[in-house]
């Protein structure tokens, strides 16, 4: 099960791309956008914002 962003409180900061192990997140248009290769390691959610 991959990881779901919050769009309403995603502010494209870009922490999640830099903490993603293997790759799996990016940006679109300021928006984080999870890819299907997602593991679900749960990195995400030890950020600050957490909204994956």
């Amino acid at each position: 099960m991959k990881a779901i962003v919050d769009q309403e409180i995603c502010i494209g900061c870009g922490q999640c791309v830099d903490i993603c192990p293997i790759e799996a997140i990016e940006l679109d248009n300021d928006i984080a956008v999870i890819s299907d290769e997602c593991i679900d390691c749960r990195l995400g959610r030890r950020l600050q914002n957490g909204n994956l």
